[in-house]
């Protein structure tokens, strides 16, 4: 009988630490990746600033908003979720967000100095990775974008990007608006780098009027449109 209890009070002592050093381990998990995601990052002149971020698990998570600056260049997320979902009939992974805001400033110093530094060489090819495909389900979705340059600006509405298969990617978006764009316009894209050409066909459509698009390049060599 002593025996039996022994045997079984064991058992119970490998199985309780068992539990807990998991038990330990998913709370580690979970409190770096908090930290992680929720706290400021720095690198080189990019810096990342997370607002009110909170999470339903280790795969699912929202924000208030996400401001980056590089250089002078700024860039305000609002209201972006991540959700990774790898199994089931609703496998893949989706981002979105409600708006996006961008300032940008070309940094003309830098660039300066570097033409004044470095020669002029031959225009390399502009080459499409051979190797590129999107193996899961996939989808971008931001319901606002407003993009300023200088003294250029865009806006856009309901845009999405998601991938049809593994080697096909589709965009939309609505009210598109700015400069050197004469009426609001929507539009339509399909890329497929499936084979040795990337291939893209679309169309923009405006209240009146719309346009097909066709385009063809080889993927080693995108000058060759």
């Amino acid at each position: 009988m002593k025996s039996i209890l022994s045997i079984f009070f064991v058992k119970a002592v490998i199985t309780t630490a068992i539990v807990g050093a998991v038990a330990l381990g998913v709370w580690y998990v979970h409190f770096a990746i908090e930290q992680i995601l929720s706290t400021p990052h720095t690198f080189g002149d990019l810096t990342i600033t997370p607002y009110g971020h909170r999470q339903n698990n280790l795969l699912e998570h929202f924000y208030d908003s996400i401001h980056v600056q590089q250089g002078q260049s700024s860039y305000m997320v609002r209201g972006p979720h991540l959700d990774i979902t790898p199994f089931g009939d609703n496998r893949g992974i989706l981002l979105e967000a409600n708006e996006v805001s961008a300032n940008f400033v070309a940094d003309t110093t830098t660039k300066a100095k570097e033409a004044d530094a470095t020669p002029a060489k031959k225009a390399e090819p502009i080459k499409f990775p051979d190797n590129i495909r999107v193996p899961f389900p996939a989808k971008v979705r931001l319901a606002k974008l407003d993009f300023n340059m200088g003294d250029m600006g865009w806006k856009a509405q309901n845009i999405e990007v998601q991938n049809v298969d593994e080697k096909v990617v589709t965009l939309n978006a609505d009210s598109i608006q700015g400069s050197y764009i004469k009426d609001p316009a929507a539009l339509q894209l399909e890329a497929d780098f499936t084979n040795k050409n990337l291939i893209v066909n679309g169309k923009i459509k405006t209240q009146n009027d719309y346009v097909n698009l066709t385009a063809s390049a080889p993927k080693n060599d995108l000058t060759q449109l």
